[in-house]
This record gives structure tokens, C-alpha cells and sequence, in this order.
């Protein structure tokens, strides 16, 4: 096993660089584009990372123009179901 070369730092910066162009990708679209928030630590990075591309550096979101704000939606499932997170 060869030991990686970069500090924590620099690995930590190449995963979120590789995440942040991702989400950029994924925001060119013919359609508005919206955030699903499953309530987990992904999904809020996501949504973080938009949050950021869409203020910090003015980048559109789908076909929308002149938005002030992202459109995030959730779901809750019948409790019975064992599927439910919205109490979490």
C-alpha cells in the first residue's frame, strides 16, 4: 500500500471541489430544479452547496431567473409505514 502523499486538508478540499462541481452540473436544466431534503447529511450538503452556488456566486438554478430563494420539498410517511424520519 503506497500512502497518499496529500494532508488532510488537501484530501478534504478535492472531495468537496469534486462535490461542488456536481451540484453546479446538475443546476443546468430546461426545468426549475428543487432539493428533495430526506433529512439526512447528504441531502443538507446538497442543498447547502446550491444555497452557496446560487448567492455566493450568482449561478442559476434550472431555467429560473431572478429567484430569491431555493425550492426544497420533503416528505412524511405514515408512521405505521417504518419508513416515517419527520419526527427525527
Amino acid at each position: 500500500m503506497v500512502a497518499d502523499p496529500r494532508t488532510e486538508e488537501e484530501i478534504v478540499e478535492g472531495v468537496r471541489s469534486r462535490l461542488l462541481d456536481a451540484v453546479r452540473l446538475r443546476l443546468r436544466a430546461d426545468v426549475p430544479v428543487g432539493v428533495y431534503l430526506s433529512g439526512g447529511v447528504d441531502s443538507s450538503a446538497v442543498a447547502g452547496m446550491m444555497c452557496h452556488l446560487f448567492k455566493e456566486q450568482g449561478k442559476r438554478i434550472g431555467i429560473e431567473k431572478g429567484i430569491e430563494r431555493m425550492t426544497c420539498f420533503t416528505i412524511a410517511f405514515d408512521e405505521a409505514s417504518g419508513m416515517d424520519e419527520s419526527s427525527e
